[in-house]
């Protein structure tokens, strides 16, 4: 907020003075909208970053007329809210596939470096059941071809239990492409989980992007606004 006083003394040009309110506004406007391209990456450089979403979330805007003109700097994002003023404990956000929690474990996992060494596993062709495992097993193959139809519900009419061709190639197991990508869902999906309940134990600090911008570039806003009515000054005084 700026006091103008306009003390009119001998040799005054008359015509500056009516167009004094245009003249400052301009300066105004211009000054304002300079700050603007200041502020604006200045935030953007302190905003919490996960999607760049949050940085090209940042806006400004210039409102008003005449000389009754305000700038903005502000987020149209939820998270820039809670990075300003922090998010208090009791919340317990979305951590499920498609959330925003799901996403970002899912590329700290992506990203992180293994922290042992890899063990592969050894699959060996060599029968290593017991006999009596091996007796056990044939005695109960004989029971159920004779049974003819009369085993438990879900099976064939001669007791065989139909397997899938993915599973049969693999001897009725998964690949191990397919045990390695869900292996990696479920470890995002705890991840996930533990970072929700994480926030909604302690919740999230607030960060203040906007007022430490605001802190950091006072003095240089108000110098700003001093030269521009300064020179609004010099130019009414001119004309």
């Amino acid at each position: 907020m700026f006091r103008l006083n306009i003390t009119l003394s001998q040799g005054t040009h008359l015509q500056g003075l009516l167009s004094a309110d245009k003249i400052l506004a301009q300066s105004i406007a211009a000054a304002l909208n300079a700050l603007g391209k200041l502020l604006q990456p200045a935030v953007r450089g302190k905003v919490k970053v996960f999607t760049g979403r949050e940085q090209r979330g940042v806006k400004t805007m210039v409102t008003g007329r005449g000389l009754q003109r305000t700038l903005w700097v502000y987020g149209e994002l939820v998270q820039h809210f809670i990075d300003e003023l922090g998010l208090p404990p009791g919340t317990f956000p979305p951590w499920g596939q498609g959330s925003d929690v799901y996403r970002y474990a899912q590329r700290k996992i992506k990203h992180a470096a293994p922290t042992g060494p890899q063990q592969q596993r050894v699959t060996s062709h060599v029968k290593t059941r017991k006999p009596s495992q091996t007796r056990g097993a044939a005695r109960a193959v004989a029971k159920s071809k004779s049974s003819r139809g009369a085993g438990p519900r879900g099976r064939s009419p001669r007791g065989r239990v139909r397997i899938g061709p993915a599973a049969t190639r693999t001897g009725g197991r998964l690949h191990p492409a397919t045990r390695a990508r869900l292996a990696r869902e479920r470890g995002v999906k705890q991840f996930a989980f533990l970072i929700s309940r994480a926030i909604f134990e302690r919740g999230i600090r607030a960060g203040e992007p906007f007022k430490r911008t605001l802190d950091q570039h006072r003095a240089n806003i108000m110098a700003t606004m001093q030269q521009a009515i300064t020179d609004a000054v010099t130019k009414i005084n001119r004309i």
